[in-house]
């Protein structure tokens, strides 16, 4: 895959290779077992060991304080947090890409006080995009937000949110009715999550236990008119934010089949039977061929997602089609190194 890659992304790769390796697998599956989710302080301690790297900053530009790294950049660092850490991963991703995003139509108010916090690692954030009776399908959603003088009041639910019970504020999608019955389009808001109204419950998995996913309700939550992003319909930024999160899923996969096959590998050298290394088995050989083919087929597909993020910001289908791959293709090499 080192073809695709320049000399710095490389240098990145090998770098935050070492330091997920030293660092974060040691310590990761005793947290995801005894935290659902994990707590902010050790959120908070972990993205200050981040931050460094760039995880929060790096799909900035430098006028804004950024490192303007391509986003194959930002999915390097994420595949190997995933490989090391898939909850810790899938906060990380959630905050910045949730900030990355504001931050192209923020105003300066808003990107002192919820965009410059977390390029330093000091605040969580997340996108409120899916609902139960709508998951994705923006065009179904009913979340509404009716404006009332100089506020916008917001209702409805949101499910699968990220970060939603640890978050300081999350983006709503919602559709919006500017006072007159009648809905216009569809609005993004800024919500503090310590706003009257808002409430964030977990939802318990079997994995990624640890990784705060949320049903948020909104019961008559009141926000500023200024924390209404300005972008006119807000729905072409939500399909664009889609794309983020859809090769977020994507690089997941990727970073978890990598340490289920790691795993794998490394126990078919270890474990003997009938005098020899399993690995020595035709049959064990298979099977780490197809994890090893199913690897590189979904990273490939993935990093060309990624690369065509930053050139073609309509690229859904390619993003789309990384993510079904990579998903399937990941608990194909998991199920095969069990």
């Amino acid at each position: 895959m080192d073809f695709l890659l320049s000399e710095e992304q490389l240098l990145l790769r090998d770098t935050i290779q070492r330091f997920v390796d030293q660092e974060i697998i040691p310590v990761a599956a005793e947290l995801d077992r005894n935290h659902h989710p994990l707590p902010r302080e050790i959120l908070f301690d972990f993205y200050e060991k981040l931050e460094p790297f760039g995880y929060f900053s790096c799909l900035f530009p430098e006028e804004q304080g950024g490192l303007e790294l391509p986003y194959l950049s930002f999915g390097i660092l994420m595949e190997h947090l995933r490989r090391g850490y898939c909850s810790l991963a899938g906060s990380v991703g959630a905050t910045a890409a949730t900030a990355t995003s504001l931050a192209k139509v923020a105003t300066p108010e808003q990107f002192e006080q919820y965009v410059q916090p977390v390029m330093a690692g000091k605040m969580i954030c997340g996108v409120g995009i899916t609902e139960p009776n709508a998951g994705s399908n923006t065009e179904a959603m009913s979340t509404k937000a009716v404006r009332k003088g100089d506020r916008y009041i917001l209702n409805g639910s949101k499910v699968w949110i990220s970060n939603g019970t640890v978050a300081d504020y999350i983006i709503i999608v919602a559709n919006v009715d500017e006072g007159d019955g009648h809905v216009t389009g569809k609005g993004r808001f800024i919500v503090p999550t310590t706003t009257p109204g808002f409430s964030a419950s977990i939802i318990p998995k079997m994995g990624m236990r640890s990784y705060s996913s949320a049903e948020i309700g909104l019961a008559d939550v009141e926000v500023p008119v200024e924390n209404r992003l300005q972008e006119g319909d807000g729905l072409d930024a939500t399909y664009v934010l889609l794309n983020a999160a859809r090769t977020q899923a994507a690089i997941a996969s990727v970073g978890i089949g990598q340490a289920a096959y790691d795993i794998a590998v490394q126990y078919a050298k270890d474990r003997q039977q009938f005098g020899r290394p399993i690995g020595k088995f035709q049959l064990v050989q298979e099977h780490i061929a197809e994890m090893a083919m199913d690897l590189d087929a979904a990273r490939l597909m993935t990093y060309r997602a990624m690369i065509l993020v930053d050139s073609n910001p309509k690229c859904f289908k390619e993003c789309s089609m990384a993510k079904a791959f990579a998903t399937e293709a990941g608990i194909r090499i998991t199920y095969r190194a069990t």
